[in-house]
């Protein structure tokens, strides 16, 4: 209930070339359909592409609701913002 996914390191070019990204997406996919409130944006920013953390998420089939979770109310929730 307290372990959160931070989305980092996933769109990066280093991890997607190590793993591949369809396992990425599988990954991330399973973890939010386990936990949905327990999933954070993040980029690393600037050393990884923040327009490629964007899409990775974006091209998730998922609602615009658990999106929204993602982009900003987990961390809103999270932080107490």
């Amino acid at each position: 209930e307290n372990i959160y996914l931070d989305t980092t390191v996933l769109a990066d070019w280093e991890c997607i070339e190590l793993v591949g990204m369809s396992k990425i997406v599988k990954v991330l996919k399973e973890a939010i359909k386990l936990k949905p409130d327990n999933i954070i944006f993040g980029t690393d920013s600037p050393a990884c592409e923040t327009g490629e953390a964007v899409k990775l998420i974006n091209n998730i089939t998922v609602s615009p609701v658990v999106k929204d979770k993602i982009f900003f109310k987990n961390t809103e929730k999270l932080f107490n913002l």
